[in-house]
Parts: structure tokens; C-alpha cells; sequence
């Protein structure tokens, strides 16, 4: 048996947003208690394996639509600027004038830093510490435990 509209509906909107009480209230036009509705339709089984299909195809989304991201600053970033035309896919905006042809195209700055952001690049580092059994006793000796 399928899932009835609102069903649907709430499964839809729960898998993008991830908030249950919001997808409730909005699939089931304001209704009350939603929180605990939400809840008690999250354990249906039929709900849950949709959900699961929804998710898998957002995650799987959300990564192509990251690799498109990185691939046009790529371009954005390779493509000298002397190669853009007025009939170029970079080219946002062009003036024509008695003194030649000005166009516009996306920053190689921006590029940089949004190629940087998209692959983790401000990601702080982590390290992993573990302290030794002299360093221990080092610190009950400090501490007094």
C-alpha cells in the first residue's frame, strides 16, 4: 500500500528540511500537536523506507550539485580572461563603445575562495593527542589525584 498525499508530502518535505515538526504542520495544513504526530509518523514503516529513498537521492543531489559548483570556479579560475567574448558562457555582461568592447566575468578571486571553501580548505586540521603513561603521572603528581 502507497503512502496517502499527505504522507507524501510530509516525506518530501522532511527529507530537505530535516525538521519534522515543520514538515507536519505544513503537509497537514497547521495541524495540532504536530511534534507528537510527526514523531508517531516517523516509526510507520512505509514513511521510513520513503525517507530513506528521499534521503539517499538528496544526499546524492547535494553532492552533484557541489561537484557543478566546483566545476564552473574551475573554469571560472582557468579561463584567461582575454579567451572571454561576448558569446562565452563566463561573459555576464558586455559594452559596446567607440573605444572597444568591455565584458564582464566572474571574479578569479571569488573562484579561488569559493573553490577553497567547496573543498574543505577552511576546514581546521585535526590532530589526534593521546598522552603517554609519564605524561599521566606527571599530571596526578600536578593535579594531586
Amino acid at each position: 500500500m502507497a503512502l496517502n498525499p499527505r504522507q507524501e508530502r510530509f516525506c518530501q518535505l522532511y527529507a530537505t528540511s530535516g525538521n519534522a515538526s515543520a514538515s507536519y504542520r505544513e503537509a497537514y495544513e497547521g495541524a495540532l500537536g504536530a511534534g507528537q504526530s510527526a514523531f508517531i509518523l516517523l516509526k510507520n514503516p512505509k514513511v521510513k523506507k520513503r525517507l530513506e529513498k528521499l534521503t539517499g537521492e538528496t544526499a546524492k543531489k547535494a553532492e552533484t550539485n557541489r561537484e557543478s559548483l566546483i566545476a564552473f570556479w574551475e573554469e571560472v579560475r582557468d579561463t584567461p580572461v582575454g579567451d572571454v567574448d561576448e558569446n562565452h558562457p563566463l561573459a555576464q555582461e558586455f559594452q559596446h563603445s567607440d573605444s572597444g568592447m568591455k565584458i564582464k566575468m566572474p571574479s578569479k578571486e571569488r573562484a579561488a575562495m569559493e573553490l577553497a571553501r567547496l573543498t574543505g580548505a577552511y576546514e581546521p586540521e585535526k590532530h589526534e593527542v593521546s598522552a603517554d603513561d609519564e605524561l599521566k603521572k606527571l599530571l596526578k603528581k600536578v593535579t594531586g589525584g
